[in-house]
């Protein structure tokens, strides 16, 4: 279950990273 917490943690870095990098563009944030 290691496998399934790790891939959780980084999608939501993923999804917080995205949502940063698109908020500096000045796109909407996708929720």
């Amino acid at each position: 279950m290691a496998a399934d917490g790790g891939l959780a943690s980084r999608e939501a870095g993923l999804r917080l990273s995205g949502a940063a990098g698109r908020r500096r563009l000045g796109a909407a944030p996708r929720r």
